[in-house]
């Protein structure tokens, strides 16, 4: 799964951005959260939300599951440009959205690209669940994309 979001802010304002608990507070409220925590460090964060129960994790017990989102960044290279690394895990479910990043500016815009690949390691059903699953980490990332926008204005950018 390949995915490029456009934000109207440096390379460093974006970077920072994603890695914001703010910003993940609104990712928790756009995808429905019952609950949402993060813990920031140095250019990562650790975001865990309560998410009701969608169609592709049916087969797990409960309304609620625990998705936990980790986005840790390289140290900048030149002109403020990043390489990145995502992964979204949902407790109790064999499966992982892995996704390489990058983020470099784009004339007055930064562009964040997502390259990913999400894996579900259930025999026979796992490729079915995979397509589903898929469709709910791009849920995610177009969130990203109108959250991003918002957070951007909110702080002046």
């Amino acid at each position: 799964m390949q995915a490029t979001l456009r934000y109207a802010a440096t390379p460093e304002v974006v970077s920072a951005m994603l890695v914001d608990p703010d910003f993940h507070q609104l990712i928790g409220q756009n995808i429905k959260a019952t609950a949402c925590s993060t813990t920031p460090g140095q250019d990562t964060i650790t975001a865990t939300y309560r998410i009701p129960t969608s169609e592709a994790l049916r087969v797990l017990p409960g309304s609620e599951q625990t998705l936990t989102s980790q986005l840790t960044w390289t140290t900048p290279l030149r002109d403020g440009q990043r390489r990145g690394k995502l992964t979204l895990t949902v407790e109790h479910f064999p499966a992982k959205f892995s996704a390489d990043l990058s983020l470099a500016g784009d004339g007055a815009d930064t562009r964040v690209a997502y390259d990913g690949v999400f894996r579900v390691n259930i025999p026979l059903v796992g490729g079915a669940l995979e397509k589903k699953a898929a469709g709910s980490a791009q849920q995610i990332l177009d969130a990203g994309q109108e959250i991003g926008e918002r957070w951007l204005a909110d702080h002046g950018h």
